[in-house]
């Protein structure tokens, strides 16, 4: 019988993956984006699914996966952008993360 040990999982960031925050890495392209968090594949979403974008930023402030700096950076936002998303989405749900038109400029 083998013998398990305390070592945690050696970090590792997938080829093309840009790290960020202390245990994170995101790859996006035109198929979608995926992040992964010590390696592991944890959130994902389709090209064009921008609530499926939003919704992993904010989701990863939450699990505290990464700050709200480091997660704004890798996404290509402000953090007043990442902090708006947290509250659409704490209002009305991930349907409150749907593409709003902005005003004139």
């Amino acid at each position: 019988m083998g013998v398990m040990t305390a070592q945690p999982p050696l970090p590792f960031t997938p080829s093309g993956a840009v790290p960020f925050g202390a245990v994170a890495a995101l790859v996006q392209d035109e198929h979608g984006g995926r992040v992964f968090i010590r390696g592991e594949l944890c959130f994902v979403w389709d090209g064009g699914d921008e609530v499926g974008r939003r919704l992993t930023a904010v989701q990863l402030v939450r699990i505290k996966a990464a700050s709200g700096v480091d997660v704004a950076a890798a996404f290509g936002v402000s953090v007043v952008t990442l902090w708006r998303w947290r509250k659409e989405l704490n209002a009305a749900g991930a349907a409150g993360l749907g593409w709003h038109k902005r005003g004139p400029k």
